[in-house]
């Protein structure tokens, strides 16, 4: 009996113990290696023109990324977006201190400075670097932990992308 007894606890345990550590790994991706912060820094406006398992594929965001003196990285970035048949702006401030700056890997605390879809404003987008040339293109991964916060559902066809 204080076998099985233990058995189950062990079990319960590691059941545990495995759901805490696949929720640390949602918005984990490998980085670039040998990442270079400054050479990538130099890129200044990034162009979004894919973005792969979204919502919403009819988009135009363009992204501006530059280094306080204190460290600091900011991400400043402003787009377009047709749901459901209206267009909506918004443009997003994220800045990640030097401590949640790792190597090709960035913890940004988010907030709209405008949004036409009313989100609550605040949200933790995680961004990691999966390769890049330093001149032509960068392929990001990007993720939010929390649900809904970021994003919003597309009900709409693509038939309904117009500018």
């Amino acid at each position: 009996m204080k076998m099985l007894i233990a058995l189950t606890i062990f079990g319960i345990l590691t059941y545990a113990i495995i759901q805490v550590s696949s929720a640390n790994k949602i918005c984990h991706r490998d980085a670039i290696e040998n990442f270079d912060l400054e050479k990538y820094l130099k890129m200044k406006l990034v162009y979004v023109t894919h973005k792969q398992r979204s919502i919403n594929r009819h988009f135009c965001q363009v992204m501006n990324i530059t280094k306080h003196s204190n460290g600091t990285i900011v991400n400043i970035s402003g787009g377009y977006k047709l749901i459901s048949g209206t267009t909506h702006y918004s443009k997003m401030y994220c800045s990640a201190d030097k401590e949640n700056v790792g190597q090709g890997k960035f913890s940004y605390n988010c907030h709209f400075l405008v949004d036409s879809q009313n989100r609550p404003p605040n949200c933790i987008i995680n961004t990691t670097v999966i390769d890049t040339d330093y001149q032509n293109y960068v392929i990001l991964y990007g993720c939010s932990k929390t649900r809904n916060i970021c994003h919003r559902k597309y009900v709409g066809t693509a038939d309904e992308f117009k500018w």
